[in-house]
């Protein structure tokens, strides 16, 4: 999976006793917790568990009512990995958050604030950090959507979801491409 790193985030605070899942990361595949205690049910693809596994630089933290996970990229994604990960969420897009001091992204969330708090979490700063969607399906101006609740930042002169500023939006287009291997 090369310098690339995935993070299942915790979604709540209160846990469930360990069980046993099977989680797989294309090529790579772990088997989590234990099976003493009875497997809750399942809402979503991925299940509750309270356990913590690092494999290879896979690190995964499970816990209340759904699994999240995300894809810190730091080297480069391809487009086909995008447009599955598009598929499994939301059918056409997939959320990214980009640090444009760092020039890396992290995507594959249901809320660009998951994605913001990882990133935070990894040592960025939040004023560096902007919100987008990817449709992996379009091409051009219309592969990057500048729309995201984290880019309402009236401190940095940034009253709306979309980006205002050219010269950040030119600095998130170039790292997007510079990342997305088509």
């Amino acid at each position: 999976m090369g310098l690339t790193s995935w993070t299942i985030a915790r979604l709540g605070s209160v846990y469930y006793p360990p069980w046993s899942v099977s989680v797989s990361l294309g090529s790579c595949r772990a088997n989590i917790g234990s099976t003493q205690q009875k497997r809750p049910a399942c809402r979503d693809r991925f299940c509750v568990a309270s356990t913590i596994v690092e494999l290879s630089n896979i690190d995964i933290v499970i816990g209340l009512d759904t699994i999240v996970i995300m894809k810190i990229v730091e080297n480069e994604i391809k487009l086909s990995e995008l447009e599955m990960m598009a598929e499994n969420m939301f059918g056409d897009l997939v959320k990214a958050v980009i640090d444009t001091n760092k020039e890396i992204m992290v995507v594959d969330a249901p809320l660009h604030s998951d994605e913001e708090a990882e990133l935070i979490n990894s040592g960025s700063k939040q004023e560096n950090l902007w919100g987008i969607n990817l449709y992996p399906a379009k091409q051009g101006e219309d592969f990057i959507e500048f729309d995201s609740m984290i880019n309402i930042r009236p401190n940095q002169n940034n009253r709306s979801r979309s980006i205002d500023d050219p010269k950040i939006r030119e600095a998130i287009v170039k790292t997007v491409n510079e990342l997305v291997k088509k």
